[in-house]
């Protein structure tokens, strides 16, 4: 809210900055917002408008309870409330997606608002599908499912298909089919239900698991997206793409509920890694028989975390991560004190083998692994793309190698980069117009000069034969005397006689 001195003078208002403001500073026309979510906010103070952002890695309050998922290079994890964020490791930029697309209500005196909260994420393995579940908890619970689409026309997510109430108690687990170009969605809710779903126009459900009436515990796909595999109690089950059951898995003398279950990669294809509260057990699929067993120790969450590109699986607990090789059944290394929140990945490196990353309750994101130099780059400073050179350099022309009486007129990138992006993105006609005019102004086809070529002197047969061709179709006029001024007052006379 801006205040003027003028008395009897109105207040003006700047909405949805983003979140609650920490810090202000001004100067040179602008005014700068410090936002609780590692952002800073550019106002223009003549419009009232917001004319820029700057920001990193936003922090969130609740934990982050969607986990951290794998998007190639990339990290996607919860951003502001309602918001995901993404995370590039190589280049270390981030951009959000408004998941919820609602209003966030912020808390006023003692009344704590509701708002929907992001709670699970996944990424499909060629990038092209998200799928994200968001809940409010409040006296009437809602829980949204939600399936998204990569478009290339907006650079971003675009919403495809939105499900209420996927799962009665909210939604456990998700996770795309691997290693295909339409993969299956596999949702556990807390229904005792697993229910797969898939894509046509839009995501519908095609086929949902239960077994005994046991509850549903967590899911997962085998590498190759032939099998998954889903935990009901203490035992799991094998399914194949048609939903039939092959066969189950269970310890003897053993009840604890499973609440984690994992595929293994790379060398350890044949290898399901189950967790419960107090136990690690690794399975031979080949032979359906346990391989390993290692006990846990207590902790509020524990998750398994395959490498893609190695044989090693990383054990992660809230005080502590354990990289193990389940091939030698030996430990790697151990990494105390994480106060890890239970979210972590591996992510492949360019030169070679994959460093894990894991979000830590304090609000940052670490990483284990060799030492890379990320790319620099100031906050502020545009990223270099097609939008930002129509800006600075007025769109470039293409060369072209051809030679013709006129220069081709240069193709309008400009144009193309304006169309190519979201509507709410494209600054006002009144900062576009002496680029555009420039742009048109400089693409106008300019005449060449023609090289005068050297005629070759014909045979005088040719000659003489254009001549009298000329000759031939030659008209001249009849050759008519002077007229004098006698002879034209006598033919004066008799016209008028």
């Amino acid at each position: 809210v801006k205040w003027k001195q003028e008395d009897g003078s109105k207040p003006s208002f700047v909405p949805r900055v983003g979140g609650t403001i920490v810090g202000m500073s001004g100067g040179g026309g602008v005014t700068v917002l410090q936002l609780d979510s590692n952002r800073l906010v550019m106002v223009d103070r003549m419009a009232d408008t917001v004319v820029g952002l700057v920001g990193g890695l936003a922090r969130n309050k609740k934990g982050w309870p969607a986990g951290l998922a794998r998007d190639k290079e990339r990290l996607v994890m919860n951003g502001g409330v309602g918001l995901v964020q993404m995370y590039n490791t190589t280049t270390g930029q981030t951009h959000s997606v408004d998941i919820t697309q609602q209003t966030h209500l912020t808390r006023e005196r003692n009344v704590v608002p509701h708002n929907s909260e992001v709670e699970m994420i996944a990424v499909s393995s060629c990038g092209q599908y998200l799928a994200t579940v968001d809940s409010m908890w409040a006296s009437i619970t809602r829980t949204t499912l939600k399936l998204w689409t990569w478009s290339q026309a907006v650079n971003n997510y675009c919403l495809n298909t939105q499900v209420d109430c996927p799962h009665q108690s909210g939604v456990i687990s998700l996770s795309f089919q691997p290693s295909s170009p339409s993969p299956l969605l596999l949702s556990v809710g807390g229904d005792s239900q697993a229910k797969l779903w898939q894509l046509s126009t839009s995501w519908s459900c095609v086929s949902c698991l239960s077994f005994r009436q046991l509850p549903a515990g967590a899911g997962g796909w085998s590498s190759d997206g032939t099998v998954l595999g889903v935990a009901f109690g203490h035992i799991v089950t094998l399914w194949d793409t048609e939903s039939n059951l092959r066969t189950t898995l269970t310890v003897e003398e053993s009840t604890e509920a499973i609440s984690g279950l994992e595929f293994g990669t790379h060398t350890s294809l044949r290898h399901l890694y189950t967790i419960t509260a107090s136990k690690l057990v690794v399975w031979d699929l080949l032979t359906l028989s346990p391989e390993m067993s290692l006990t846990l120790t207590p902790s509020p969450h524990t998750t398994i975390v395959p490498c893609p590109s190695s044989p090693f699986v990383a054990l992660v607990q809230k005080d502590s991560i354990t990289v193990m090789s389940p091939s030698t059944m030996s430990t790697i290394s151990t990494f105390d004190n994480t106060n890890c929140t239970g979210g972590a990945a591996w992510v492949p490196n360019k030169t070679g083998g994959s460093s894990l990353y894991f979000l830590t309750y304090s609000g940052q994101l670490t990483k284990i692994g060799s030492h890379t130099d990320t790319q620099s780059t100031t906050p502020i400073r545009p990223v270099e793309n097609v939008f930002q050179s129509l800006l600075a350099k007025g769109g470039v022309a293409s060369k072209d190698t051809t030679t013709s009486q006129y220069t081709r007129a240069r193709t309008m990138q400009d144009i193309e980069a304006l169309l190519s992006l979201p509507i709410h993105t494209v600054p006002p006609p009144s900062q576009l117009r002496t680029t555009l005019v420039r742009n048109r102004l400089v693409a106008l086809p300019k005449l060449r000069r023609e090289k005068v070529e050297k005629v070759e002197a014909e045979d005088e047969g040719k000659v003489k034969q254009l001549r009298r061709i000329e000759d031939v179709f030659k008209f001249e006029g009849k050759e008519t005397e002077p007229l004098d001024l006698k002879s034209f007052c006598k033919l004066l006379k008799k016209s008028s006689l």
